[in-house]
């Protein structure tokens, strides 16, 4: 941020008369003039520049800084207002100012330096030219030169004043004050631009002998009217001499940049101009880049000895001024900066030896500790051949380079120098030895069979000058097994790629060394049991096991027969004998070529020789021919189970009505249906059973049923209907096949003696039941679709003006619908659901609509009709919702019609066409006043309505 103070001891007036709007203006104006003569003169004609050198500004008007707005100025008879865009005559403190007068000024962000929160002066000049900023400066040194300065922006814009806007011109004056002039300057016309564009202006002078105060006069030369509108910042007023100069001996500079290498010693020499008498030099240094200064004590030779020790950056300068005065700011001058930067010598840290591993990542961090990384170097020198990479992969307190190779050699063996040097040249060496190892080499052996998910004997081996420390297994997505020698699981059957890498004493892994491993299936040994009784012949076994090379598997089966220890067989499929009843465990071991090995176990049972026969049938009521006829098993043997059932529904003569269960149980049923008949009332039908416990041994029974006559019903389809259709009687089912009974509806909608009222839209299910007199009975089913009505409202009812038309609002909901007014008479379409009526006499209008099935609905709407147009002459807008506007009524049925009312200067206040909203008796936000206004109301055709309204507050 800026300073915004003045020196206590310095004091400025200002006259202010600007030739725009008001005596304010004019003078802010007549400052920028003076302020714009005094830079020009000093910028912008070389010949009167201060050639010399200048001092601390001795008055330096920034104005301050804040939230809008600033305090206000006590040097000016110019109004002070606090808001933006002031009016003429009138000024404003501002850090921006935004778009004033419909944006014919400039939007400025910021004061000239561009700091958004500092302070400049906006000014709306007054329109007579003249004086408008006059301040007496004291305190001043005589025979003394100071240059006078100030920044001024034109904020008008091009576009403004219809591109004529007057330019300010203004005038810098620097008096005694007995009226002597020292110095003028006239900036001439200040352009504008199409955007805010501060510019510097200003002068230069010298005070007489024995002249200790100037007056300050800035005036405003351009004449009055629509412009001359300015912003100032930055009022700075300072000594002038002659060219003092203070360089570094030897370097014959102001600047330099060196190392921190230990105790460092300049010597600077200051020239001082010859245009001093009794020449005083004072040596300053500053410790924030220039912002402040502070005198070194006893420097006040024209020789400085300096020398330091820390890295930084130091500033120096010399000062001069006539004896006795080097301590006033107002009298002496300054020589440019000496400025030297000691920069921190780098640094590098290094190991002493690093080993690697052959074909592995070389890699060396390097920390590099720097306290300006800005011109950096770094490089590195290594044995004959080395081709190494070096590159930067970060940053710290310094930065960070990596050395690094992917695949290390041993021909990467030996010492490397790194030399790193900062941008002033500093450097700084460090050594590393680097020494690759050769790697090892792996083998790996598979020992006895590899079954599916079984362990894998698995030996690694190979060699080494060190010795192995470590054998890293990996398969598949495993990667965790370690040791000489694993038998891990590898999984069901397959080829498997096993790879081993070795680690040596020295922490070298070798190249992994890969084989393919072969997992042979596992023979799944499986058997049929046979079904037998104790009196059958003998048990033959089927063997139905499934390997790899099955030709050459082997297999040995153990029938577990106690009173037979070692009975057994090497065939494939034996036969064996039991002697009694009972239950064997059997065990079949198979062994595949291999060498893979499998066996399994079954429980035989050898059943009694004396099935039983036994069923029951479901109870009902009555049995029909079109349902369903449950038989429960209740068969059993004297030991073991029953292994077969065969069931004859008609009697054994009939092969094609049979059920056969290999596997039956006790209390299992079994359904038939027999081929419903329709006529003969009833039949009788026999069902026999026959129960086997082995290939011989069986028992059969029989049971005779009798079953009734079931009907056959027929329900024919129903046509859909529309919602509100009247009530109609079912008679689409009937009884087919002439059997004796009763037939009922039923379902929603429909009623007792079967009557089905369409009330409501849906799909509505129908069930028919017949029943015969023997309770035997049949259904049929179906669907009646009922489709919605349209849902139509003809909408509010409607009056018009004779000649107008009205829009009927009209709705109507329902899928593909067809619209149809009546009558049509007056109608744009009587075939759009919203027409524009335009009746002569009042009509009743009728809208149906009909949906793409053909269902339909109506509604009415009224037209009234009026002959003429009624236009209120009064109202009362003050907000009590009584005649707050003043509307024509039913103006929206004639939409081409126009409204304007005009105030008694002829300036239209007022305009609408159709159905727009009434005048509330405003103007751009604004009230007008009580009086009579002149309305027009242009119709349809060019006919022509005037009058008056009355607006009554």
């Amino acid at each position: 941020m800026k300073k915004k103070e003045m020196r206590a001891k310095t004091m400025v007036a200002f006259r202010l008369s600007l030739n725009s709007k008001n005596a304010f203006a004019m003078q802010l104006k007549l400052l920028l003039l003076t302020l714009t003569t005094f830079w020009v003169s000093l910028h912008g004609l070389r010949a009167q520049l201060c050639t010399g050198s200048l001092g601390d500004p001795v008055v330096n008007i920034t104005f301050g800084a804040g939230q809008n707005p600033g305090a206000p100025l006590s040097s000016t008879n110019y109004q002070y207002v606090t808001t933006d865009c002031p009016n003429d005559g009138q000024y404003t403190i501002r850090n921006n100012s935004i778009a004033c007068y419909g944006t014919t000024w400039h939007t400025i962000n910021s004061d000239h330096t561009g700091d958004p929160n500092g302070y400049f002066m906006l000014v709306n000049a007054s329109y007579s030219p003249g004086d408008f900023f006059v301040q007496t400066v004291n305190g001043l040194c005589g025979n003394t030169s100071y240059e006078f300065a100030a920044w001024v922006a034109n904020v008008q814009h091009p576009v403004s004043c219809n591109g004529r806007a007057i330019k300010p011109n203004l005038s810098f004056t620097i008096e005694t004050t007995s009226g002597t002039v020292l110095a003028t300057f006239t900036s001439g016309d200040i352009e504008l631009t199409s955007s805010p564009q501060w510019k510097q202006y200003g002068t230069f002078f010298t005070t007489p002998a024995n002249v200790s105060s100037v007056v300050i006069r800035l005036t405003n030369n351009a004449p009055g009217g629509c412009g001359n509108d300015i912003a100032l910042d930055d009022i700075t007023f300072r000594p002038c001499g002659g060219t003092i100069s203070a360089i570094i001996e030897g370097a014959n500079t102001t600047q330099m940049e060196i190392c921190a290498t230990g105790n460092i010693a300049q010597k600077f020499v200051a020239t001082v101009p010859g245009s001093y008498a009794r020449p005083e030099l004072q040596w300053q240094q500053s410790i924030n880049g220039g912002q402040t200064w502070t005198n070194i004590a006893g420097a006040k030779g024209r020789e400085y000895a300096w020398s330091e020790t820390k890295p930084g950056t130091y500033y120096y300068r010399a000062l001069v001024a006539e004896e006795g005065n080097i301590n006033s700011v107002s009298c002496r001058i300054a020589s440019k900066p000496i400025i030297i930067r000691i920069s921190e010598a780098p640094e590098v840290t290094l190991a002493g030896s690093v080993a690697f591993c052959e074909g592995l990542l070389l890699q060396l961090d390097i920390p590099v500790k720097i306290a300006d990384t800005a011109g950096l170097r770094l490089s590195w020198t290594g044995p004959p051949g080395s081709d190494l990479t070096l590159y930067e992969i970060g940053e710290s307190s310094g930065r960070v380079f990596r050395l690094s190779k992917s695949e290390a050699s041993f021909a990467d063996t030996g010492w490397y120098n790194i030399t790193v040097t900062n941008g002033e040249g500093c450097a700084v060496t460090g050594q590393v030895h680097f020494y690759v190892f050769k790697k090892p080499v792996a083998n790996l052996s598979v020992q006895g069979p590899a079954c599916a998910d079984s362990p894998v004997q698995l030996v690694g081996g190979g060699s080494s000058n060190s010795g192995f420390t470590a054998f890293k297994w990996k398969w598949g997505t495993s990667d965790s097994a370690r040791g000489q020698r694993i038998a891990p699981v590898l999984g069901p059957a397959g080829n498997y790629r096993v790879e081993l890498v070795v680690v040596d004493a020295e922490g070298c892994p070798s190249d992994p060394v890969k084989t393919d491993v072969r997992v042979n299936k596992r023979p799944t040994p499986l058997f049929a049991l046979p079904e037998i009784c104790l009196t059958d012949a003998a048990a033959q076994f089927i063997n139905l096991t499934e390997t790899e090379g099955s030709e050459t598997a082997t297999y040995q089966w153990r029938f577990g027969d106690a009173a037979n220890p070692n009975a057994g067989s090497t065939e494939k499929n034996p036969r064996y004998r039991y002697n009694a009843v009972g239950n064997y465990p059997v065990t079949l071991s198979v062994v595949s070529a291999a060498g893979c090995a499998a066996d399994t176990t079954q429980t035989f049972t050898v059943n009694g020789s004396k099935p039983n026969a036994q069923f029951t049938l479901n109870t009902v009521a009555v049995r029909c021919s079109g349902d369903s006829v449950v038989l429960r098993n209740n068969s059993s043997v004297d030991f073991g189970s029953v292994t077969r059932l065969e069931i004859f529904w008609k009697g054994d003569n009939d092969a094609a009505a049979r059920t056969i269960d290999e596997k039956p149980t006790a209390g299992k049923e079994y359904r038939f249906n027999y081929t419903p008949f329709v006529t003969g009332g009833q039949q009788k039908f026999t069902i026999s059973m026959v129960a086997y416990s082995g290939e011989s041994c069986m028992h059969q029974t029989v049971q005779e049923i009798e079953v009734q006559q079931s009907p056959k019903v027929v329900f024919d389809a129903l046509p859909a209907l529309c919602q509100g259709a009247p009530a109609f009687l079912l008679s689409s089912a009937r009884e087919v096949a002439g059997a004796v009974g009763q037939g009922r509806y039923s379902g929603t909608g429909v009623n007792g003696q079967g009557m089905f009222n369409p009330a409501l839209p849906g799909d509505y299910p129908i069930q028919y039941v017949f029943t015969t007199g023997a309770g035997c009975t049949d259904t049929a089913m179906q669907t009646v679709q009922v489709w919605p009505l349209p849902q139509v409202q003809a909408g509010p009812d409607k009056t018009v003006v004779a000649g107008g038309g009205v829009t009927l609002a009209a709705t109507a909901l329902g899928e593909g619908l067809r619209i149809q007014w009546s009558p049509a008479n007056g109608l744009s379409d009587a075939t759009t659901i919203q027409p524009i009526a335009s009746p002569e006499t009042e009509t009743i209008y009728t809208l149906t609509a009909t949906t793409n099935r053909g269902c339909a609905a109506a509604d009415d709407v009224k037209v009234f009709t009026i002959p003429e147009v009624y236009i209120p002459n009064a109202f009362t807008p003050n907000g009590d919702g009584i005649n707050d506007t003043w509307q024509v009524p039913y103006l929206e049925s004639m939409p081409e019609a126009e409204v304007r009312v005009f105030n008694r200067y002829g300036q239209e206040v007022y305009r609408a066409k159709g159905a727009a909203r009434g005048w509330n008796g405003k103007v751009g936000g604004k009230d007008q006043p009580t009086g009579a206004f002149v309305y027009l109301l242009k119709m349809k055709g060019g006919k022509m309505l005037r009058g008056t309204v009355m607006l009554v507050r």
